[in-house]
């Protein structure tokens, strides 16, 4: 992956070790680490500099100082020391699987400072913003998406008109939650989730319609469960998929179209576009 890109008014380039951010009002250096390193000063920094900034531009901004030395690990945030059944922390830049790398680096676009980061991320990851394993949004498609809808929407439908198709699954969060050891929740019902996607086969058609920042949800056929992978649509002349890889071990960029078609179990995707609440 390119570790640099050109925006209108602001240059993201790796000189000397760091980055070098040049606004248009000035330039700031920040160093090639990563963001769990990063000192107040760094942090107040690169705030300053995207701020202004539309949207689409600091998720890309975000979204690749976030990949920096960042390591795949499956299921890296929980609620915290001492909770159950997940004590990892809230929050980790260090080690990122799929859906996290995505969360973290909404929650740092939509923030304008440091300090609102850790309220933003709970409240993407939480119904309500409630710190509970109970209310973490586990499911993209039938929680993640609808708890979100403050900054988020599905453009599935939009993006994909005249190609898409349906699928239904079983949602048995009560048995997702007694797999857990949560045998609190396990009267929790079914419920029957029905989601439109845009099948792999029709990729080509909606590529000019994706929108850097826009968050991709790999949809699978597994029964009970919608998506099976998710990342962040970028453009680095062709567009493309940002996303921590389970095989990779880390965050890269994949030409969307060839990497839709070289994962088999992947039926296709949904497509969510972000805005300012």
């Amino acid at each position: 992956m390119k570790l640099h890109f050109v925006l209108p008014v602001l240059l993201l380039s790796l000189v000397f070790g760091g980055w070098r951010l040049m606004p248009a009002s000035g330039e700031i250096s920040v160093p090639r680490q990563n963001l769990s390193a990063f000192t107040a000063k760094h942090w107040a920094g690169v705030f300053a500099t995207v701020a202004g900034l539309p949207l689409a531009q600091r998720i890309g901004l975000w979204a690749d100082l976030a990949a920096v030395d960042a390591a795949y690990v499956g299921d890296p945030l929980g609620e915290g020391p001492g909770a159950a059944p997940d004590s990892d922390p809230l929050n980790d830049f260090a080690h990122v699987d799929c859906v996290t790398y995505v969360e973290q680096v909404y929650a740092l676009a939509l923030s304008t400072d440091y300090t609102q980061f850790p309220d933003t991320l709970r409240r993407i990851r939480y119904t309500d913003g409630q710190i509970d394993y109970r209310w973490r949004n586990h499911y993209t498609v039938s929680d993640w998406l609808p708890a979100n809808a403050w900054f988020i929407r599905d453009v599935t439908d939009e993006v994909g008109a005249g190609v898409t198709r349906t699928m239904t699954k079983t949602i048995a969060r009560g048995k997702f939650f007694g797999d857990k050891g949560l045998q609190q929740y396990t009267d929790i019902p079914d419920e029957e989730m029905t989601t439109d996607y845009i099948p792999r086969d029709q990729i080509e058609k909606v590529l000019p319609k994706l929108k850097t920042g826009d968050m991709v949800i790999f949809v699978i056929e597994t029964p009970g469960i919608i998506a099976g992978h998710v990342g962040l649509i970028r453009n680095p002349g062709v567009v493309s998929v940002q996303h921590a890889s389970l095989t990779d071990k880390k965050v890269i960029i994949s030409p969307l179209a060839d990497y839709l078609k070289s994962v088999k179990r992947f039926t296709g995707i949904k497509v969510a576009r972000p805005s300012m609440p």
